[in-house]
C-alpha cells in the first residue's frame, strides 16, 4: 500500500537522521498532525523542531521576529521541549536530548536542527517529484504569485503556491510540512514567494527549494541600501537563475531595463529564457480598453493571439497576466486555457483590490498588505494613469520599518497632484506631511478607529469620493478597510 504524504514526511525525517531514540513510537504507522518549531502550537501526534541560533549566527533579514534570549541563544526551543510532548508532540528533533526521556515519544538528535529542517524539505519535494516555480522582483511578487497558481489550478494541474513577505529558514520548511500534512498533500506544481533585502537570503531559499522555473517579475528601488544601490538588487535577485536547478528555466520582463543583466547573465550560462513584456519579449501583451476594475487586454503567445478581461489594472495589471502567462506557456498549456485561467483571476484581498460602492458614488483602491516606499510608487504609478473622478482621497500609512525612511520625490508628486485629501495614519506617519502641498487637507491619525471614523466622515458628505488605502497590515488597514466596506453591504 503506497505512503501518504504525511507517512511519507516521517520516512524522509527518518532517512535524513541516523541518530534515532525511539522508546515506543511505531514511525512506520505515524501519521503527524503537525510539524512546528512553536510548542504552542503542537497537538496530538505533532512532529515538535527544537530550533536553536547563537548569537553569532544572527541575521535580521531571518530572524528579526524572535525575542532575543540574552545568552548564547538567540532563540533556542530546546526549553519548550517538555511543553511541545505535554501538547501531544511525538517527534522530537533536537540538538541536545533533553535529560528526561518520555515514554511514546521519539527523539531525533541532529546536529543542526534548523539545517536539518532545511535538508528534510528538499528530500520530501524531490521525493514527490513537485516541481518549484520560483518568483522574485522588488514589487507585485504575491499578486504575480496568485496569478500563475491561478491560471495553473484552472488549467486542471495541481498546484498550490506559497508566499509571504519575510520567508525563513524556518518558516519555508514548516510551510511545505503543513501541505504534505494536508488533505491534498505537496502539490505536482508548487509556486514559491522568494524575496530578500540581503544578498545571500534567496541563496539559501534556493537551497530548500532548488527552482525548475525561476521567474524575476521587476527591478525597483527595494532595498537598494541594504543591497548596494539598484545593482546590487539586480545580484541579490539573479540568486534565483545561479541557484536553481541545472536544467532550469529562466523567465524574465523584458521591458525592464535592469534585467537586461540578467537575461546576458543566462545566456551565459546557457539556460532556457522565456521572456515577456508590453514592448519586447517572447509573450507580448497590449491594453485594448481600461475599465472600472477590469482591464480589457490581448496577450500574444509567440503567433498566437487572445484577447481577456482581467481583474487587474492598466499596464502594470497586464505585467502581472504576462507573467503567469509565459509560466503557462512553459508548461505547454494552450492560448485558450491560459486565456481561461487568467479571466478566472481575482486579486487578494488587500493586494490591490476594487471596490465599486454606494450605486458607484464611492469607489475603494485598497493596498494594505506592505506599506513600503517602493510599492507604494507602484500602487501611485498605477492609479496615476486611471480616470478619476470625485473628491480624492488617501489614506497613507507609515512604511514598513525595516524599508527606506523616505519615498522618492515622484511619490509625492502624484500624492500633490492628484489628491485633495491625505489622511495620515500611525505615529511615524505625521513625518510626511512636510512632503505634502499647502493645499491637500490633511489629517494625522493614530489609531485605526479614529482614521476610521474620519474616512466615514468624508466620504458621507461628498457626491463622488475616490479613496485610495494604501496601508500596512502593522496598523490593521486590512480591520480598517473591511470596517469601511460593512457600511454598504
Amino acid at each position: 500500500m503506497p505512503l501518504n504524504h504525511r507517512q511519507i514526511l516521517v520516512q524522509t525525517l527518518i532517512q535524513s537522521c541516523p541518530n534515532i531514540t525511539n522508546t515506543s513510537v511505531d514511525l512506520k504507522t505515524l501519521e503527524p498532525t503537525i510539524a512546528t518549531s512553536d510548542s504552542r502550537k503542537c497537538v496530538e501526534n505533532s512532529i515538535f523542531f527544537a530550533t536553536r541560533l547563537s548569537v553569532e549566527q544572527y541575521e535580521e533579514r531571518y530572524w528579526y521576529m524572535y525575542k532575543p534570549n540574552p545568552e548564547k541563544y538567540f532563540f533556542d526551543g530546546h526549553p519548550y521541549i517538555d511543553a511541545a510532548i505535554n501538547n501531544g508532540a511525538k517527534v522530537i528533533v533536537c540538538e541536545e536530548l533533553p535529560n528526561k526521556l518520555y515514554s511514546g515519544v521519539a527523539y531525533f538528535k541532529v546536529d543542526n536542527v534548523i539545517e536539518f529542517m532545511g535538508s528534510v524539505t528538499k528530500n520530501l519535494v524531490e521525493s514527490v517529484n513537485t516541481k518549484i516555480i520560483a518568483v522574485t522582483g522588488s514589487s507585485g511578487k504575491t499578486t504575480v504569485v496568485h496569478c500563475i497558481n491561478t491560471v495553473l489550478q484552472n488549467a486542471g494541474l495541481k498546484a498550490n503556491k506559497l508566499y509571504t513577505t519575510r520567508p525563513t529558514p524556518i518558516t519555508l520548511p514548516e510551510m511545505i510540512f503543513s501541505l504534505a500534512l494536508s488533505n491534498t498533500g505537496i502539490p505536482n506544481y508548487l509556486v514559491v514567494e522568494m524575496p530578500t533585502d540581503r544578498k545571500g537570503a534567496i541563496k539559501r531559499l534556493c537551497s530548500i527549494t532548488p527552482p525548475d522555473i525561476s521567474l524575476i517579475f521587476n527591478i525597483k528601488e527595494a532595498h537598494s541600501k541594504t543591497l548596494g544601490g539598484i545593482h546590487g538588487v539586480v545580484e541579490a535577485k539573479s540568486e534565483i537563475i545561479t541557484h536553481q536547478k541545472d536544467n532550469g528555466l529562466v523567465i524574465l520582463n523584458a521591458d525592464d531595463f535592469y534585467l537586461r543583466k540578467a537575461i546576458d547573465m543566462s545566456k551565459r550560462l546557457k539556460k532556457k529564457i522565456i521572456t515577456f513584456g508590453v514592448k519586447n519579449g517572447d509573450i507580448k501583451g497590449k491594453v485594448l480598453e481600461q475599465f472600472d476594475t477590469t482591464t480589457l487586454a490581448e496577450v500574444a503567445l509567440l503567433k498566437k493571439k487572445s484577447a481577456c478581461n482581467i481583474k487587474l489594472l492598466g499596464e502594470s495589471g497586464l505585467y502581472t497576466a504576462l507573467a503567469a502567462a509565459a509560466v503557462g506557456y512553459a508548461l505547454n498549456l494552450d492560448i485558450k486555457t491560459i486565456e481561461k485561467g487568467l479571466a478566472s483571476f481575482s486579486p487578494m484581498p488587500g493586494r490591490m483590490s476594487w471596490h465599486i460602492l454606494d450605486s458607484g458614488r464611492i469607489k475603494l483602491f485598497s493596498n494594505y498588505a506592505k506599506g513600503t516606499p517602493a510599492n507604494t510608487k507602484h500602487i501611485l504609478e498605477l492609479i496615476n494613469n486611471l480616470p478619476w473622478d470625485g473628491k480624492r482621497i488617501l489614506v497613507l500609512g507609515d512604511f514598513d520599518f525595516h524599508e527606506e525612511e523616505q519615498a522618492d520625490k515622484k511619490v509625492w508628486h502624484i500624492i500633490n497632484s492628484k489628491f485633495d485629501c491625505v489622511l495620515l495614519t500611525g505615529k511615524r506617519a505625521v513625518k510626511y506631511q512636510k512632503h505634502l502641498s499647502a493645499e491637500i487637507v490633511v489629517h494625522t491619525t493614530e489609531d485605526k478607529e479614529t482614521t476610521l471614523k474620519e474616512l466615514q466622515k468624508i466620504a458621507a458628505c461628498v457626491e463622488k469620493a475616490y479613496i485610495v488605502v494604501n496601508g500596512s497590515l502593522e496598523f490593521k488597514h486590512s480591520e480598517l478597510v473591511n470596517e469601511f466596506l460593512k457600511k454598504y453591504e
